[in-house]
Order: C-alpha cells, then structure tokens, then sequence
C-alpha cells in the first residue's frame, strides 16, 4: 500500500486499522529509539510494540540504539518476556514488556529519564480524547519540545502556554479562527491553579474569554471547541516525519470536519499523515486515491485495498461521492460489496 501525503483507513471495526498505524509507528519508533512519557508514576511497561509479541517470538530480539545503547526483548529468569535498556553504565530492566503506547515511566532513575528523553524520535500519534484535553497540566519547561504529553492530548494548556512564551505569532490566526468558528469567543485565556489542595506547585489550566467577558473552562466547553484547540496546536508541535491519527472526526460537528482535514491537510505538505476513520464525511475530503479500505478475513487477516481501486469505481463515483460510496457498499464485516463484484451484477 503506497501512501499519499495525507492517507485514511476506512473500514469495519477490528478490521486492522489502528493495527497498521501502531505498525507505521513502531518502524519509525524501532529505527529512531523514540519514546513518550507517562505523566506519572503509574506502573506501565515501556516500549513501542504489540504486548503479545514475546508470544510471537522464539529467539531474543535485540537492537542497536542512536548513541551506543541497546534494546533488547528477552526470557527473563522467570520464563516471561522481559525487555531492557542498557548504555552508558544504565541498564533498566523493571519493565514488564512491550506495549502499545510507546510510554517509559520516570519513577527510577535521572539518568534514565534523560536517556528516553534523547532518544525521542519523528513519530507522533493522536487519539484525542475530551477528558484529557479538559485536564490542567504542568508547564513545559524551556528545554522541552512543544509538544502533548501523551496521544490523548494530556497537556493541552501547556502546549498553549509554550506556544505564547516562544512562538507568540503563531497564536493570532488560532484566535482568529476561534472567533470566526465560535461567534461567542474572544480569545483563548489561562488560569493557574494547584494539582492538588495546599501544595505550592503551579499548573495551568486553560479557557475562553468571551466578548463579554465571561471565562469558560474546559469543564464548560463543548467537545467540539476543544478538539479545535486540539488540532490547531497539533499544526505548531515540534515537528516530526509522521502523524498517525485515530478518529479525527470524534466530537466534530459536520461543519468542523473539513476545517479539521484542512489542517490535517496542511501538516501532510512537510509531515506524512495517516489516519484511521470511520466517517463518510472526512473521507469527502479525500481523494479516492488518499483512502485505502481495510478489511480482515479468518482465512487471509488484514487487506487493504485503495478507494479507486475498489470494483467498478469509475462507474460508482459518477453517482456517489467517496464517502457515500463506502457507506454505500460497506458491510461493516468484510466490506464484500465494496471492494468485489456483487453475486446479483450482471
């Protein structure tokens, strides 16, 4: 499957949709070392990879690094699988295997912490989700890259703060945007607030100031205001050569989906964009050769198949646009009628 600059997997649930951009994801992960944060000290193991791989190997998987260190996926001395980060007197191995959210935790030590940190790669994946976006969040400090804390979009208001204090310019169109999509706003404000009662430490929480004054927190907001705060950041995160993004469409109302593909779009011009939908309407947006229909069989698993390519596809698209066409077709299972000749065609 060759991608377009900004590419959509449409398909049935469980068909291999998210499977592929994990997959996407992983390469660049496994080439670079790239690795996230978690924002505490929850106990998750680390790694870019599917967590059942261990059951798919028979021999140990080791890899070189960027400066020296190495990953390795081995038995531990229990029999499980078990990985580890070793380089410059580090050597990391209270992991409980591989994962597929790319997360290292900071609890142990300084020095591994550090090590994640320089070896964050060009990969970055979304799937924002509300809860997330509403929270405060503590400050980016000044050697930090701007950026979400986590795919969730944990970290928005800091994202936001970021931008004002180093990228200033980039916040007038965003305001203006706002204003034009949200009549009532007049610009995108702060609060600070404390994460828990009685402790000194400051985090930031964002909202809206309306023309009229009134503050709006996040508690307040519509999902889709904040997916719209969500996605103009995204357009200004350190910049990476992949974006793999999970149901851009959530939360949107029709209107904001081709706004939110128009940003999507305008990251795809220096950033390979991937994304995995189940909307008629974003697929509107696409061309037929920038979607690709997946699909899973018991016999064959996961095929992917692109839009134009599917059966009879120039004579389907004079009647029905690209969305209208797969929701058309699409049998949520196999998406059968889509992609081969129906048994009634003559």
């Amino acid at each position: 499957m060759g991608l377009t600059p900004i590419h959509a997997l449409v398909g049935p649930n469980d068909s291999g949709k998210s499977t592929i951009l994990r997959g996407l994801r992983t390469v660049v992960q496994f080439a670079v070392g790239k690795f996230d944060f978690l924002r505490d000290d929850s106990a998750v193991p680390a790694g870019p990879f599917d967590p059942t791989l261990g059951d798919k190997l028979e021999t140990a998987l080791r890899a070189r690094l960027p400066g020296g260190f190495e990953y390795g996926l081995e038995h531990d001395d229990r029999g499980l699988w078990a990985d580890h980060l070793i380089g410059n007197g580090v050597d990391l191995r209270d992991m409980r295997g591989w994962n597929a959210y790319g997360l290292i935790p900071r609890a142990t030590s300084p020095a591994v912490v550090e090590l994640a940190r320089r070896l964050r790669g060009p990969a970055r994946m979304v799937h924002f989700a509300p809860s997330s976006l509403r929270a405060p969040s503590p400050l980016l400090l000044d050697d930090r890259p701007v950026d979400f804390l986590d795919a969730s979009g944990y970290g928005l208001p800091a994202f936001y703060d970021a931008l004002l204090s180093r990228r200033n310019e980039v916040l007038a169109p965003i305001q203006s945007e706002l204003r034009r999509l949200f009549p009532t706003a007049d610009r995108i404000s702060f609060r600070n607030v404390s994460p828990r009662k009685g402790e000194p430490e400051i985090w930031k929480a964002i909202e809206i100031t309306l023309h009229d004054g009134a503050r709006i927190p996040t508690s307040q907001m519509s999902e889709g205001l904040l997916y719209f705060l969500a996605f103009s950041a995204l357009q200004h995160a350190e910049p990476t050569s992949l974006l793999l993004v999970e149901e851009p469409e959530n939360g949107l109302h029709p209107a904001r989906i081709r706004d939110v593909v128009g940003m999507l779009r305008e990251i795809s011009k220096t950033t390979q964009v991937v994304m995995a939908t189940h909307s008629p309407l974003v697929i509107n947006e696409l061309t037929a050769e920038e979607v690709s229909v997946v699909w899973r069989t018991q016999a064959e698993g996961t095929q992917v198949v692109r839009l134009n390519e599917t059966y009879d596809y120039a004579q389907r698209s004079k009647i029905l646009s690209n969305g209208e066409l797969w929701l058309a077709y699409a049998d949520g299972v196999e998406e059968r009628e889509l992609r081969e000749k129906p048994s009634t065609a003559p």
